[in-house]
């Protein structure tokens, strides 16, 4: 006698990638968003810190044919935020000039028009955020690519009656 398994649920790859992509929007329009009793820096970080986690997340769920160039903007992201973790903490004030350095480094190995847009940032973790968006943007393109994203058709909207 032989067990035949029958699956009862599909995963729908669609639903996945399209619920993880509406967490990225919500985690990126968050991103400046201070509630009371909080310091605008600490909001800042730590926004930073669930954005890059959601487009990360995205990043793991890709089958490794789609996700492209994706992984070395998430790691360059992933190292500006620990340096700048460091930097903010005492332990490390001694250790500025060489964090700064590990900084330039970073930007360094990016691709000249990407670390000339970071360095034009205003807040500490913003290059972490701009990091982040170029990863989604990479992933976005090759998912459009792959038809995984719904295309969209024309609608015309107008009065009732006046064609």
């Amino acid at each position: 006698m032989s067990i035949v398994r029958e699956p009862r649920d599909r995963i729908d790859y669609g639903y996945v990638i399209n619920f993880q992509l509406d967490r990225i929007a919500k985690a990126r329009s968050e991103l400046y968003q201070k509630t009371s009793g909080t310091v605008f820096q600490d909001v800042i970080k730590s926004n930073a810190l669930k954005y890059l986690a959601h487009v990360e997340a995205l990043y793991s769920i890709l089958l490794p044919e789609i996700r492209g160039e994706a992984e070395k903007y998430l790691a360059a992201a992933r190292e500006l935020y620990t340096i700048r973790s460091r930097l903010e903490r005492d332990e490390f004030r001694g250790r500025r000039r060489e964090l700064t350095e590990k900084i330039k480094e970073v930007y360094a190995r990016l691709p000249e028009d990407v670390a000339r847009r970071l360095e034009k940032k205003v807040f500490s973790y913003e290059d972490v955020v701009l990091l982040a968006d170029k990863a989604l943007e990479i992933l976005l393109t090759r998912l459009n690519e792959a038809g995984l994203l719904l295309s969209g058709r024309r609608i015309m909207i107008g009065v009732a009656g006046k064609g």
